[in-house]
């Protein structure tokens, strides 16, 4: 980012010193500046831009042609003038970039990085359309547990944290086991019980996607809605004392925590979630391949319920490989029979056409399972 004052020309003759607007507005309108893609971030960073002419006659600055710029460009006011860019959605922010060329199509996306505070990997050659797929998906999982406006302090709507970004129209199929998971989960379903449901099945068969599928559906039945990352012991530890920064409205922790303070958070979210009468929330534990349980020695692995609530209490859904977690209550998923939807989820994959029907390119992070 750029911290310093800026000087730019625009291109038109001068004669005078003194110059009237309506000589130089036209051309100051006109100036490639406010069409590239990269100068984006050049008029936003700095806190002060001075324009001046190619004589170096000064036309004025960010502050005092702020109208101007924004009749331009788009873009808000408040932002010029150096007011939070997180305040504004996020199709506002990508819409700034929508009529800017860049000499590469992926820099189109490239040069929204700063806007949105990311970091992603430049992979020339992917194109414009790949480049801008990625960027959504980093813009989606940086705005960490985005909480809807709680209607109560037991309250916190959908907290997804870094789960993948599935498209809804990437699922394909699947609707007997969503009506499973409609019958046995919510809390109507089996009050004053605790329910514990683990979806099984190999890699690749849309575990992740069905669970997601299912808070779609289902999240009006769920006080809140919590996801954690249980691929390894060590990113559930991170998952659940993020949680606490939500739960307890706490200042996000530093990414190094010391182990002391990870486990207090986590036991303070155990022991919310087992608080009398706080029993409609539901916790998805994604990915947890790798049990350590009664009869399974594994030297990686580690017992789940090391991190469910002191309480029997509220909803768990549980995505694995393992069909040995005999604490839950198990939903198979088994390899699609109807032999059209095998076809339309390879058509979401592959970008293909399935009876002359154009299907959307997606990306395998779209549809991993």
């Amino acid at each position: 980012m750029l911290r310093v004052s800026i000087r730019r020309l625009v291109s038109w003759h001068a004669t005078d010193n003194q110059l009237s607007s309506t000589i130089w507005e036209p051309a100051f309108r006109r100036s490639t500046w406010f069409k590239r893609g990269w100068t984006l971030q050049e008029l936003l960073a700095p806190a002060s831009i001075e324009f001046f002419s190619r004589e170096g006659v000064k036309l004025g600055s960010k502050e005092s042609l702020e109208q101007h710029i924004h009749d331009i460009t788009g873009i808000p006011i408040q932002a010029l003038r150096g007011g939070p860019l997180t305040k504004l959605e996020v199709e506002e922010r990508l819409s700034w970039a929508k009529h800017r060329e860049t000499k590469r199509q992926e820099d189109k996306a490239y040069s929204l990085l700063g806007i949105f505070n990311i970091n992603m990997s430049l992979i020339y050659g992917e194109g414009s359309e790949k480049a801008f797929v990625r960027l959504r998906n980093k813009i989606g999982k940086s705005s960490k547990l985005r909480v809807a406006p709680p209607e109560s302090s037991k309250s916190f709507g959908v907290c997804l944290g870094q789960a993948p970004q599935i498209a809804a129209d990437a699922f394909i199929g699947r609707a007997d086991e969503l009506q499973q998971l409609r019958d046995w989960l919510p809390p109507k379903s089996q009050p004053d019980r605790q329910r514990i449901i683990s979806i099984v099945g190999m890699g690749g068969m849309g575990k992740t996607q069905l669970s997601l599928a299912h808070i779609r559906d289902c999240a009006g039945d769920y006080s809140s809605v919590f996801w954690v990352n249980a691929k390894e012991e060590t990113s559930l530890r991170h998952s659940m004392a993020d949680l606490s920064a939500v739960v307890f409205h706490e200042s996000a922790g530093p990414a190094v925590q010391s182990v002391d303070d990870e486990k207090l958070k986590i036991d303070k979210v155990r022991r919310w979630l087992s608080e009398p009468r706080n029993d409609q929330w539901l916790l998805i534990f994604d990915n947890y391949d790798d049990p350590r349980l009664l009869g399974m020695d594994s030297a990686t692995g580690y017992d789940i319920r090391a991190y469910f609530p002191h309480r029997a209490q509220g909803s768990i859904l549980i995505t694995t490989r393992s069909p040995r977690l005999l604490f839950a209550k198990q939903l198979p998923l088994k390899k699609l029979e109807d032999v059209e939807q095998s076809l339309a989820i390879l058509a979401v994959g592959s970008g293909r056409k399935v009876d002359g029907g154009e299907i959307k390119k997606m990306t395998k992070s779209d549809y991993q399972g």
